[in-house]
């Protein structure tokens, strides 16, 4: 899935937004228990700390701690970035204006 934003975003940004699109997605589906894995340590600091200075960013903060209380169970852990080479490539693309089975989704 490739994601549009109609404004310039940041590359923390772009990934704030990848996130809660997978969770919403997750939602959608009816999943109840996620394993949130990324290469962004800013947001898996952030979701696990509960600690943003940035106001943009704590807006999309809220808004996944929003989600994040609609799993029963829910964890995020850091990845090493070469692992989700792929994701990176979308969340960087849509940051400059780009576009970009079982119970597991990818994003």
């Amino acid at each position: 899935k490739a994601l549009r934003f109609g404004f310039q975003a940041t590359n923390n940004e772009a990934e704030y937004e990848a996130l809660l699109q997978g969770l919403e997605l997750a939602l959608h589906f009816g999943v109840e228990n996620i394993a949130v894995k990324t290469d962004s340590q800013l947001i898996v600091g952030q979701v696990r700390n509960f600690e943003v200075k940035k106001p943009r960013l704590h807006r999309y903060f809220s808004k996944v701690i929003g989600a994040k209380a609609r799993f029963s169970n829910f964890d995020i852990e850091p990845i090493p970035r070469e692992m989700n080479q792929r994701a990176d490539e979308l969340a960087k693309s849509a940051s400059i204006g780009g576009t970009a089975g079982s119970t597991e989704v990818l994003l």
